[in-house]
């Protein structure tokens, strides 16, 4: 487990393919941080798009999971999930 990873605090949750995810947009978030050190701002842009789209299709099958076991907070996480992608769209290129 990488370090981001443990600041993180990602939970282990009972379903396996939440876990795979969870740990990849972590390792995605890494490769944002490691471009942004190295100061190649078009590595930066590539990384922080390659995590925005791996999330928004973990937030689908999470979503799509949530809808079809019928999770009591599933409204909540949805609107959290889009929060999320609204506020990763809207930074200006640039930062991202």
């Amino acid at each position: 487990m990488s370090e981001v990873q443990r600041s993180l605090k990602i939970p282990e949750l009972e379903q396996a393919f939440m876990n795979d995810d969870h740990h990849e947009a972590a390792r995605l978030l890494e490769a944002v941080g490691r471009a942004r050190e190295e100061g190649d701002d078009n590595a930066v842009r590539e990384a922080f798009a390659a995590f925005v789209e791996f999330n928004r299709e973990h937030f689908a099958r999470e979503d799509e999971l949530m809808e079809r076991v019928g999770f009591p907070q599933k409204d909540y996480n949805r609107q959290a999930h889009a929060a999320h992608l609204a506020h990763w769209e809207a930074l200006p290129a640039g930062t991202r």
